[in-house]
């Protein structure tokens, strides 16, 4: 039997539930649709750019002399350590999105004052 393949990938449906609450929110609060899609588009292209930056992996080259029991203690410590460093690269790419996100918004609604002001 094939691989199954299931459509939309994980990703997509992350992606797309995220774009669907923020929607949600920000129509609830009031926000136009001009800063709505801002915002969708700002977290697509900040994840899309940055997404990945947080998973670290490497290979480590161990000597034969050392046990297999070892070997299993340092794998695990090694990949407990990167586990860690990788959930506060997320952490940190989320808090620099949303405030990059937050600034844009910011920086949109006062570009409509302006022109609303200008216009009268």
């Amino acid at each position: 039997m094939g691989k199954v393949i299931k459509f939309p990938s994980k990703e997509e449906q992350g992606m797309s539930y995220l774009e669907e609450g923020i929607r949600e929110l920000m129509e609830s609060k009031g926000d136009n649709d001009a800063a709505i899609d801002i915002t969708i588009d700002t977290l697509i292209e900040v994840y899309k750019k940055y997404g990945n930056m947080g998973k670290q992996n490497f290979s480590l080259k161990l000597p034969p002399y050392i046990k297999e029991e070892h070997i299993g203690l340092i794998t695990q410590q090694i990949t407990d350590g990167i586990q860690i460093l990788n959930h506060e690269h997320a952490k940190i790419i989320n808090q620099l999105a949303a405030e990059l996100v937050l600034t844009k918004v910011q920086l949109h609604h006062c570009q409509e004052a302006l022109d609303k002001t200008s216009n009268e």
